[in-house]
């Protein structure tokens, strides 16, 4: 009915009985522009669940991945197996999309909205490669072991994009044409805000005329240089 956080939840004897883990860190990540905790859930919201020790004469434990606006990891260990714990069994936020100030640079470019992730062990197990699917493409980290572990804006992870040959993402949810003018179009594209274009004839360039969210857009027939965006 909502985007309420409902928790993360662990069974251990084949789904009779359920406890809940600590999300404390997905549902106060610190980022003050939004993208926290569970906000879009009912559209963005994902699991993984990674072997994370390679040594096979050690406790074993497990990396936990939730991906909502934001991409998250805990360490779990036999100790703490509830992701209570200090960094990194705890919930960290690996990407901060909507929190890190200007002058820190970003933490990870990687697109909000996470749908999908999976992973493969490599190099005898010694290395987790992973991968992330989310609005903005497909993105990987080629050692999610040693290269996912900041939750701080001053160091970054190890992201890679894996889209620069992958052609647009862009998925257009609306279109409006001036009436008189066939090479000015106005979109709202979902993920990546309102674009435009006055050059459609011509070129494939469009700009960004408004930021977030982009849904519906108008142009009114009547007088068109009154535009309208919905996001």
């Amino acid at each position: 009915a909502n985007d309420a956080d409902q928790g993360i939840w662990k069974s251990v004897d084949g789904g009779a009985t359920w406890g809940p883990f600590n999300d404390a860190g997905i549902a106060q990540c610190g980022d003050l522009l939004g993208g926290y905790g569970t906000e879009n859930g009912s559209y963005n919201l994902t699991l993984a669940a990674v072997p994370d020790n390679p040594d096979p004469n050690a406790t074993a434990g497990t990396d936990i991945y939730a991906g909502a606006v934001n991409l998250y990891k805990c360490v779990t260990l036999a100790t703490v197996s509830d992701c209570s714990g200090a960094s990194p069994n705890t919930f960290l936020s690996l990407t901060h999309v909507y929190g890190c100030p200007p002058n820190f640079g970003s933490i990870a470019k990687v697109h909000p909205s996470q749908h999908a992730m999976d992973f493969m062990q490599i190099n005898g197990g010694a290395q987790v490669a992973m991968y992330f699917a989310n609005d903005g493409g497909a993105y990987r980290a080629l050692d999610g072991y040693a290269g996912l572990v900041s939750g701080n804006c001053s160091t970054p992870n190890q992201f890679d994009s894996l889209n620069q040959t992958l052609g647009s993402m862009t998925q257009f949810v609306s279109l409006a044409q001036n009436p008189a003018d066939p090479n000015t179009i106005l979109g709202g594209t979902q993920g990546n805000g309102s674009p435009a274009t006055s050059v459609s004839q011509v070129s494939s360039s469009w700009i960004s005329v408004n930021s977030g969210d982009g849904g519906y857009s108008e142009i009114n027939p009547s007088n068109p240089v009154e535009w309208f965006t919905a996001n």
